[in-house]
């Protein structure tokens, strides 16, 4: 099977692609991937292209745990349509939009986004898949239990974990029509925590998640379960890196990012979602000849 997301082949087999993140979210946990004006977002979608970004990656709402940001539907269309316009304006990439809202997806697409990027997993919004089978789109499924369902796997096998949340994500793509060659699958970095300030994140137990980061990203290759999907990997300034090298200001993050890219793709990951696409490109390059791939 030859993946294709958004038009581009993917996966096993494809060189490893860089995905460019454009935040029309102000409460984004990074003040850096934040774009408000037409001007900025249409100048970042160029700077994306530039670097040797392959995607664009439109969100209107923040979904990091450990935040209170949750924005009306509309609000978030809005600021999503709007972005979507400058990027269009400003380069020829596809776009995807981070979205787990059915309604919202529904106008980016209509709007000319090709992919959907679901942190839950099409399990937030039951619309969701369908809306992603009639437009012909491709998506993004995220590993997603949400707050009310723990983490079930022992601390010493957290990737088992992740993998039996994702195949429960690949059934309701297969059960609603997603033509397997358009899915992608992402073992979801930073949204399983032990407790959160909304609902989009998979709780913990007692497990220590920096713990479960490290262990999902080490075991990226089994996470395919014998499939060719493309595996997306987004570490970009995230806080078990913070974690790891004690940087608390998410700014000081970079090298600790890079790192994190250039061992996932070594690992197997085929799609990085990053604030930093030149670093990236390079890394994955660099990562990507040194593994033999």
């Amino acid at each position: 099977m030859t993946s294709v997301i958004g038009g581009i082949r993917a996966g096993p087999g494809s060189p490893v692609r860089v995905m460019g993140i454009v935040n029309a979210s102000p409460e984004s946990f990074y003040g850096g991937s934040v774009y408000v004006t037409r001007r900025a977002v249409r100048d970042r979608a160029k700077s994306i292209e530039d670097e040797g970004g392959h995607y664009v990656d439109v969100g209107g709402m923040s979904t990091a745990p450990y935040l209170e940001t949750a924005v009306s539907e509309r609000e978030e269309s809005r600021r999503i349509l709007r972005a979507m316009g400058a990027v269009q304006d400003g380069c020829n990439l596809p776009i995807s939009v981070d979205t787990c809202r059915a309604a919202v997806a529904r106008q980016a697409l209509e709007a000319g986004a090709t992919i959907v990027n679901d942190v839950s997993g099409l399990k937030y919004d039951a619309g969701m898949a369908e809306t992603v089978r009639r437009h012909r789109a491709s998506v993004v499924v995220c590993s997603y239990g949400g707050p009310g369902r723990r983490a079930t796997a022992p601390a010493r096998d957290y990737v088992r974990d992740a993998r039996r949340l994702l195949a429960e994500s690949l059934e309701i793509a297969s059960g609603a029509g997603i033509p397997a060659s358009r899915i992608a699958i992402d073992p979801s970095i930073g949204f399983f925590r032990k407790r959160a300030g909304g609902p989009l994140y998979t709780k913990m137990g007692s497990a220590d998640w920096v713990s479960r980061d490290a262990a999902v990203l080490d075991g990226l290759a089994s996470l395919r379960a014998k499939k060719p999907v493309p595996v997306v990997v987004s570490v970009s300034n995230k806080s078990f890196l913070g974690a790891i090298t004690g940087r608390a200001d998410v700014a000081d993050r970079a090298y600790g990012t890079v790192a994190a890219e250039a061992a996932a793709v070594m690992r197997g990951a085929d799609i990085i979602r990053t604030h930093n696409v030149g670093a990236a490109a390079d890394a994955a390059s660099v990562a990507s000849r040194i593994a033999g791939r």
